[in-house]
């Protein structure tokens, strides 16, 4: 029966502001009524229906002027009366993007011109403004109410990326709920008005809204998601995995004899790895990544061969959209990189460790998609990988905005479909991507940010309270916690890689004890990163009956309640129809700062 107690958040109103024929106009939004069809004009009408369990919310926008249409901002407001205090989950722009709850009294704040050019320029700072008194999330959001947990979620990242905006009420009367769109870039044409042919309007916004039991919500929200996309060949692709990942565990030391002798050392034990994947390092510089160091002379293909004997499937890790000033790449074919309006190369920032000044592929570039075809069909046809990491996705989005003439999302949508037309049938793990384009699209995604040596990362000071996409254990825990519900759902999830093995000046035993049962309970991608001889007897224990534990299919885990206590985070959760309960000593509360 529908719960119709959703209608209590209905959107109350709207306005989009747009610019044509040298003027500028702003038209409001006419809510829960059937669009009208006017010659001449430009008319914004938001359609309310109840579908699913929850009330979905669409803006249509019918542009009658026979010209193009300059989008500058779309939004809906409503106000909602929740008590004093309350938290609202922010998820941050990317899958790095330190993600958890905020409440208003502290905001988001915005990392100093100080902080890593690397981090800064993967975030949302240079195209949002911050503020102390207000809290934004991106694609979707959720809250406890009155009637229960609440989630409003987007049903379509393809055309422009969604925000939640929360901030205080006019003189304090509940919480103001604001839901826009980033629409740099985002021109539309005219709707064709062909005689005898029925066309309508154009779509600009498509949001779910519904109340009830968490998993309730979320099962609904991604059944009609994919009712909806299941004609665009979206669908839940997501299975869980047990990985080995190179990129924690050898850094430097990587060579063909260590990861044959460790894929080797797994299939002794009997360990039923799915996926053996090589991490970067085997490369010749950042962006030349068909082209290996010495310490791979012998071919990749022969290494992909020695994973295979042991039983487990070899992958490549490679970040498509970037190369560094050290490459290759860079140095003889500027011309596939990304320009700005003065014909300069854009910069995804600076990292000593990968290469220096790191520079954005423009994917809109013939050359450029043909380079990153030419990269995944060598690991795919000539290497023989069966599995492909791709990292640092959000440089996609760096090819839209203002001055591209196209949206961030259509960017970043244009990029996946790359990645996944390139990669065919080859499951792909999508990392440091805005995580509503990859629902449905990717088989594994990262859903935190990238795990630190010690607990809180080694981030300046100045930076560690504002810059979310900083390496941090502590918030990788959090970010994958509070983004439970995307496991199984959109895809498997991919918290990063655990260890178990003692070494000095990094994380203590508890820290590493909460990343273990993190990855454990919330991450179907479940990966290690250890030589199994580096364990003494009970972490070797400990590993062993988690993999001997772990969902195999959907439905094996379950019904997680989270809660807090004095103690730790208390979880609750169903394996294989077994109710066990675990503590996180070091995660008091789900909150971000």
């Amino acid at each position: 029966m529908q719960d119709t107690r959703i209608y209590d958040y209905m959107i109350r109103s709207g306005i989009v502001e747009c610019s044509y024929a040298g003027s500028e106009i702003s038209v409001p939004v006419s809510i829960g009524i059937t669009p009208r069809l006017k010659h001449g004009e430009l008319a914004a009408h938001c359609v309310l229906s109840a579908e699913n369990g929850g009330l979905r919310v669409r803006l249509l926008l019918d542009n009658d002027t026979g010209l193009p249409v300059t989008i500058t901002s779309i939004s809906l407001e409503t106000t909602i009366h929740l008590p004093s205090g309350s938290s609202f989950f922010c998820n941050g722009y990317q899958s790095w993007s330190s993600s958890g709850m905020v409440t208003l009294d502290k905001g988001l704040r915005s990392p100093g011109i100080l902080c890593p050019r690397i981090f800064r320029n993967s975030g949302d700072y240079s195209f949002v403004k911050y503020s102390k008194k207000a809290a934004h999330s991106w694609t979707y959001s959720y809250f406890d109410s009155p009637i229960g947990y609440t989630l409003i979620s987007s049903l379509d990242e393809s055309l422009t990326f969604t925000k939640i905006d929360f901030s205080p009420g006019v003189h304090q009367d509940g919480v103001k709920v604001n839901i826009s769109k980033d629409c740099e870039g985002l021109i539309l044409g005219p709707v064709s008005r062909i005689s005898g042919i029925h066309q309508e309007p154009i779509k600009v916004l498509d949001v779910f809204m519904t109340t009830g039991n968490e998993n309730d919500c979320w099962d609904r929200f991604f059944s009609l998601f994919y009712s909806l996309k299941k004609d665009e060949g979206i669908y839940n692709r997501s299975k869980p995995a047990l990985v080995w990942d190179s990129s924690y565990a050898m850094l430097d030391r990587m060579d063909e004899m260590n990861l044959t002798a460790i894929a080797r050392e797994y299939a002794r034990s009997s360990i039923p790895l799915d996926y053996f994947i090589i991490g970067n390092g085997y490369e010749k510089a950042f962006g030349d990544w068909t082209e290996t160091v010495e310490e791979f002379t012998p071919g990749m293909k022969r290494i992909a061969d020695n994973i295979k004997a042991t039983g487990s499937k070899p992958g490549i890790t490679f970040s498509p959209f970037i190369c560094s000033s050290s490459s290759h790449l860079y140095n003889e074919r500027r011309e596939i990189l990304l320009k700005d309006a003065r014909g300069k190369p854009v910069s995804a920032g600076y990292d000593r460790r990968l290469g220096g000044q790191l520079y954005v592929i423009d994917i809109y570039n013939p050359e450029g998609e043909r380079y990153i075809k030419r990269c995944i069909k060598t690991f795919i046809d000539d290497w023989g990988m069966q599995i492909i990491r791709a990292d640092m996705l959000y440089a996609a989005a760096m090819s839209g905005g203002r001055s591209h003439g196209r949206t961030r999302a259509q960017a970043m949508a244009h990029g996946l479909e790359i990645l996944r037309r390139s990669a065919g049938n080859v499951p792909v793990i999508a990392c440091a991507v805005p995580l509503g384009s990859a629902f449905g699209i990717v088989e594994h995604c990262s859903v935190a940010p990238d795990l630190s040596p010690n607990w809180n990362g080694s981030t300046d000071l100045r930076c560690r309270e504002s810059l979310r996409e900083r390496e941090s254990t502590r918030n990788a825990v959090i970010s994958a916690i509070s983004r439970r519900h995307l496991d199984l759902r959109a895809f498997s999830s991919d918290i990063g890689s655990f260890t178990l093995r003692r070494y000095r000046g990094r994380l203590a035993v508890k820290e590493q004890l909460s990343l273990f049962k993190t990855c454990n309970i919330f991450s179907s991608f479940f990966t290690g990163s250890d030589s199994l001889g580096a364990y003494n007897a009970s972490m070797l224990e400990l590993y062993l009956s988690a993999v001997s534990s772990r969902p195999i299919r959907r439905g094996d885990r379950s019904s997680v309640e989270i809660s807090n206590h004095d103690e730790g985070l208390k979880v609750r959760y169903n394996l294989h129809g077994t109710q066990l309960e675990e503590t996180l000593e070091l995660v008091k509360n789900l909150h971000i700062f």
